[in-house]
């Protein structure tokens, strides 16, 4: 898996992220909650990696999903709250595993593990999401 220059050599960091990127599928899927900022860094590669494969992505969204889910990258206006959609992640798999809160040189993002599974809301400006989650349009 390549993003922004980083190979991630770690086969169990790339089937961690893999496997949890499906978890955030699975629940856009399912309920389709907004905002869904994806704060994982490693997990936002899996996904970007999934969308460059843009023939299986586009049969997968409408298999799954029956529309084509968009991917809005970071540094669009400011961060909503993710409650909804952490809530959904906690009554169906439980606590987030630490694939989440690592940078892209696999370090541990300060108080990230924190929101997600104490306060259970994630808010980054600079945050990658799916479609309709902060909007197109530049603050």
């Amino acid at each position: 898996m390549h993003s922004q220059g980083v190979k991630f050599e770690d086969i169990s960091l790339q089937t961690s992220a893999v496997i949890e990127l499906k978890k955030y599928m699975a629940i856009k899927i399912l309920y389709s909650p907004h905002p869904m900022g994806m704060f994982g860094a490693v997990v936002v590669a899996a996904w970007k990696s999934f969308i460059l494969h843009t023939e299986i992505y586009h049969q997968f969204c409408n298999a799954t999903y029956e529309s084509y889910i968009h991917h809005v990258p970071a540094g669009f206006r400011e961060a909503e709250s993710n409650s909804s959609w952490i809530e959904f992640y906690h009554k169906l798999f439980g606590e987030f595993p630490t694939v989440w809160f690592l940078d892209l040189s696999g370090n541990e993002i300060p108080d990230v593990a924190h929101s997600a599974n104490v306060m259970r809301d994630v808010r980054f400006g600079d945050m990658d999401s799916d479609d309709g989650a902060y909007g197109c349009n530049k603050a």
